[in-house]
């Protein structure tokens, strides 16, 4: 049987450099190899430096989460040492990931991954007279806080031309391209990027800078405040987040979780397609100010569609994981970064994460299988989630996170229960700073202990887990270890040829067009991939 092999390379609109590798038999993908064709080595660069440094630089890992690379750093320098943080500065960690997250997921939907599903361009031919008659259909319901119809005709005929969307697109027959849908879509996207800025002011104001937040320091952090240091800035600056977040959390509720459901009942065979395996990794995460008291976030394990644990903590972790370079473009001794030469055996240069020996999809939808699978027996996040959002009774019982569309379906339920936990923790911010909780910073560089110490820091990162592991000698680092979610969902087989989750995702997906291979596309962007992540400066006479 003749074998058909499609290359895409680059793959676009994904964080860093992508190459897919896909062999067809009768349209059907029956092989694939995902590869990240940069190394980066971030982690060498760290080597000989303080973990305060560090904290500034790990953010460089990734340009949408900065904030949990952060604070995941400070973790793993808290848990060498045995550092506790103050239950004020807990609670500005916990709204810097919401806000991140939320960041992270509207990107990823709106100016990502919504041209696979929406065919734009048919609105190009449309009259002002018609744009406008549509507008005050499709717009007269939004705060969009200007001129909408002067703003999409601009987005759509100005000099600029559709800067976030295909200026053309070949037609599919699984692409819908009526023009209402689409116009209440872009309409949908405009007003996204005004609620970015509400999330990027609120990162602003809790990180002290965007994108890169600088009020975080292992053993505690500055909290962040508008002007001089004092109680009276600290209110000021909540009652300033509160109305963005209130802005936010209706977006969130009547436009981003409509979309999803939107795009469920045009594509609901996408609600099937593209599983991969049913072993999902979940950080536990959102620790409240009570030490020892359940996370908001609970975390977890379940291996081929059992629940293994419903705890995951850093030593566990760290004791039954592995990287394996098998397939990754290192040297085997060193398991240092080597010239790609070939893509055969070797052809990737993100390593192969494994826990218990198995490959781990993470990210939201490993965290609505889990909290799924924990309901019936214990307090869950779905129960709040079915609260807040009515309408998922109809979908629960048959939802499969791991699908294509069940992964962005996932993000957006997830961001509903953030948003939902945001304002309370706000209001107890609020508290902690009316009994005087206000600090500057919890570590003194004379507190820290001579000789060998190793840490791990956890945080669940928009993406999915994210894994810092860091070796201290005497107050500097001697070595470095970062595993991200895109390592685990975008790793390439293991020494047993294992796939990676995503390869695995790709298998029995019929391509219908070679020249156009949406339903690939929409696959790999379900991950919502970060190969800048994956794959750990660019060495001087390496071409690639």
């Amino acid at each position: 049987m003749s074998v058909t092999k499609l290359v895409i390379e680059p793959h676009t609109r994904v964080e860093g450099h992508l190459r897919v590798e896909v062999s067809l038999e009768k349209g059907v993908v029956v092989d694939t190899k995902v590869c990240g064709t940069m190394w980066r080595g971030i982690e060498y660069i760290l080597n000989g430096k303080t973990p305060k440094e560090a904290i500034s630089m790990v953010q460089r890992i990734c340009g949408v989460c900065p904030v949990a690379h952060a604070i995941a750093s400070a973790r793993a320098v808290e848990n060498a040492y045995g550092w506790k943080i103050s239950p004020l500065h807990q609670k500005v960690r916990n709204l810097l990931i919401i806000f991140s997250t939320i960041h992270d997921h509207l990107v990823h939907f709106y100016f990502l991954s919504l041209p696979d599903w929406i065919d734009f361009t048919v609105l190009q031919s449309l009259s002002e007279n018609e744009l406008k008659n549509l507008c005050n259909i499709y717009g007269k319901d939004l705060n969009y806080g200007g001129d909408l119809f002067k703003a999409l005709n601009f987005y759509l005929k100005g000099p600029i031309g559709f800067p976030f969307l295909p200026k053309t697109i070949r037609p599919h027959p699984d692409l819908h391209s009526d023009r209402e849908i689409a116009l209440s879509f872009l309409i949908h996207q405009l007003f996204a990027l005004h609620i970015q800025r509400n999330v990027n002011r609120l990162i602003e104001l809790f990180g002290g800078s965007y994108p890169h937040i600088v009020s975080i320091f292992p053993g505690g952090g500055r909290f962040p405040s508008i002007g001089k240091q004092s109680h009276e800035s600290a209110f000021l600056l909540i009652e300033e987040a509160k109305p963005l977040l209130n802005n936010i959390s209706q977006f969130l509720n009547n436009i981003y979780l409509q979309d999803l459901f939107t795009l469920c009942d045009l594509y609901p065979h996408w609600l099937v397609l593209g599983q991969s395996y049913k072993n999902f990794l979940v950080v536990p995460e959102l620790p409240s100010e009570v030490e020892n008291c359940k996370p908001y976030h609970p975390g977890g394990i379940i291996v081929d569609g059992e629940l293994v644990s419903k705890d995951l903590s850093s030593q566990y972790l760290g004791e039954k994981l592995l990287e394996d370079f098998t397939h990754g473009w290192y040297a085997k001794s060193l398991c240092r970064a080597i010239q790609p030469d070939s893509m055969d055996s070797k052809y990737t240069y993100v390593p192969a994460p494994r826990f218990m020996n198995k490959p781990f999809e993470v990210g939201s939808s490993a965290c609505l299988s889990l909290w799924k699978a924990i309901s019936v027996s214990s307090h869950s996040p779905i129960h709040r989630i079915v609260e807040l959002v009515p309408k998922l009774n109809q979908y629960i019982s048959n939802l499969l996170p791991s699908s294509v569309l069940g992964r962005h379906l996932s993000r957006a339920l997830k961001l509903i229960y953030y948003a939902d936990l945001a304002n309370k923790e706000l209001q107890h911010l609020k508290t902690l700073l009316e009994k005087g909780g206000l600090t500057k910073e919890g570590v003194t560089y004379e507190r820290i202990p001579a000789g060998e110490y190793e840490g791990i820091g956890l945080t669940e990162a928009p993406r999915g887990a994210l894994y810092h592991r860091v070796l201290l000698k005497d107050g500097t680092i001697k070595n470095y270890q970062v595993i991200t979610p895109s390592g685990w969902n975008m790793s390439p087989r293991d020494e047993r040829g294992v796939m990676g989750p995503c390869e695995k995702a790709l298998i029995g997906i019929e391509v219908r067009d070679p020249e156009f291979p949406l339903e690939i596309y929409r696959v790999i962007r379900s991950f919502d991939p970060c190969m800048a992540c994956a794959v750990h400066c660019v060495e001087s006479g390496i071409s690639r």
